[in-house]
């Protein structure tokens, strides 16, 4: 029964219906049992939609139905509670998770989300922030480009990092994502590197918990937002995105701006 919905919600998508992507999955009933996509697409329409009243009182009834729901939906509805700027909520309910003794990986990653969002309505986080940047005792007016890394792409920074000596005449600050990296970054950039792994968990598997990744894009906002603060100029950019020209030059042929970004076409996720 929920076959066909479903495939409409794809169609809703691409046409960036959100609020109608938002009434259809509330009405198939329980978030156990979607697929993945679908989820991603119903936090997506939550996210694209804003802050509105209407859209609080949508997301109120999901929360009401499926607090209770398995781990993973319970973190789902965490992390779209921080999309709709519901910090304080979002963090209560990382906690509920972490109250868990049957989840102990789970658990892990719950207690550092809530306390990371316990940062955030407390504003500790920009001291934090503010902390992290100091330690790169940057001159005047530099320029920096940021990168973050983590172990699992060391082979990748290697590659990067060659091209990216070649084309860029900024400092190299890597934003490092586990211990090993910073160790790995720390060496190869001389010290230049800004250690954020205590904001991370691992599975017992090794890898990054998938809630806990998404902690990057929050961090490395504040990170930018800061740096840009002091009156320096940053470039950000992932690993797989490898520099194969000057990219000075290459933003200097742009329109002037305080900002220059390159579009994501991977959102929406259709």
């Amino acid at each position: 029964m929920r076959k066909l919905p479903i495939r409409f919600i794809h169609v809703l998508a691409r046409l960036h219906q959100w609020m109608a992507i938002i009434v259809i999955v509330n009405e198939l009933g329980s978030l156990e049992g979607l697929d993945e996509g679908t989820l991603g697409r119903l936090q997506y329409a939550f996210l694209m939609v804003g802050r509105r009243r209407s859209t609080r009182i949508w997301y109120a009834r999901l929360l009401r139905r499926d607090r209770r729901s398995c781990v993973p939906i319970q973190f789902w509805l965490a992390l779209t509670a921080l999309h709709l700027g519901r910090v304080r909520l979002a963090a209560l309910l990382y906690r509920r998770i972490s109250a868990r003794d049957d989840i102990s990986s789970e658990a892990n990653a719950a207690k550092t989300l809530a306390a990371i969002m316990d940062l955030v309505t407390s504003k500790q986080i920009f001291a934090r922030i503010e902390a992290f940047v100091d330690k790169l005792m940057l001159g005047q007016g530099e320029s920096i480009l940021l990168v973050p890394v983590g172990s699992n792409f060391s082979e990748l920074f290697w590659l990067w990092l060659e091209q990216a000596r070649k084309h860029v005449g900024s400092r190299i600050v890597g934003v490092t994502l586990d211990q090993a990296a910073a160790s790995l970054v720390g060496h190869a950039l001389e010290g230049n590197v800004l250690d954020l792994s205590s904001f991370f968990v691992f599975t017992d598997a090794g890898t990054m918990h998938p809630h806990s990744k998404k902690m990057l894009w929050l961090l490395r906002v504040l990170l930018l937002r800061e740096i840009v603060g002091r009156g320096h100029t940053v470039t950000s950019m992932d690993l797989d995105a490898l520099v194969l020209g000057d990219v000075g030059a290459m933003l200097s042929t742009f329109p002037k701006a305080d900002i220059v970004a390159q579009q994501d076409y991977s959102l929406p996720v259709d």
